[in-house]
């Protein structure tokens, strides 16, 4: 549209698209046509549910939860979705595995469903979703899901010193044979998650450094020289990389357990 200005100039008139939850509640009052919401907001790869949001919730207390779950029927067995696929992507996936398999399950909310408030019945369903199909209930939200995206491809966009990173690695785990250090270092682009990876997944590999005598020399320098005290630290380092990861994981999932 083009309006006038007090000024005598023209304009264009940006017309803003009104909130989802008028369109559906305007949509409810004349029509008797239920409305289909995804709370996920994004299709997952069944390996979680994301956090619903709350405003589907907030259109109408009459809310019927379906469960859906597809799989594709290939010896591959892909899954539907991935983090980085894109609809032309997931297209030729489909022409590749032709056969899925959709299971739809309605679920029961409970007699107490209308005294909760849109956030409380975002919560509920998701959980009975997640113990329906037995899948953890997150509380990343797809918006976390696309900031991770955005970091991804930052770092993907990002040069990095493979050289330097890999001598830092080695300071740490000088009895990693480098081409397995230069190989993970080419997947995470980070030295504290490779060294991570590499302590869990090469325990016996550290532990077999020679004991010698320890030397006169203080500082770190001298940590570094000393195998008994090198392989005492890897210890300590590996105790608390793997407490680390499992409270961070602990507190991204959140379970309710001791981390």
């Amino acid at each position: 549209a083009v309006v006038s200005t007090q000024s005598g100039h023209y304009g264009r008139a940006r017309h803003e698209a009104p909130p989802p939850t008028t369109v559906a509640k305007a949509h409810l009052e004349t029509s008797d046509v239920p409305i289909l919401t995804l709370p996920e907001q994004m299709m997952t790869n069944g390996q979680g549910i994301l956090k619903f949001a709350s405003w589907p919730f907030s259109i109408s207390a009459n809310v019927q939860v379906v469960c859906i779950d597809i799989q594709r029927l290939h010896v591959l067995t892909p899954h539907l979705t991935y983090l980085f696929s894109s609809p032309i992507a997931d297209f030729f996936w489909t022409l590749f595995c032709p056969a899925h398999w959709a299971n739809v399950r309605y679920l029961t909310v409970g007699d107490d469903w209308r005294e909760k408030n849109p956030e409380q019945r975002a919560l509920h369903a998701q959980n009975l979703i997640s113990t329906e199909l037995d899948i953890p209930a997150l509380k990343l939200t797809c918006h976390d899901v696309n900031e991770y995206k955005k970091t991804i491809v930052k770092q993907r966009a990002k040069p990095v010193d493979i050289d330097s990173l890999v001598r830092q690695v080695i300071e740490v785990l000088p009895n990693i044979p480098e081409s397995e250090i230069r190989a993970d270092l080419m997947r995470t682009k980070d030295t504290t998650q490779t060294i991570y990876n590499l302590v869990r997944t090469a325990p016996k590999e550290i532990k077999k450094a020679p004991k010698t005598t320890p030397t006169k020399s203080s500082g770190q320098g001298s940590l570094f020289k000393d195998p008994v005290a090198r392989s005492n630290m890897l210890e300590l380092k590996k105790a608390e990389l793997i407490a680390d990861g499992r409270r961070r994981y602990i507190e991204k999932n959140g379970l309710d357990i001791e981390p």
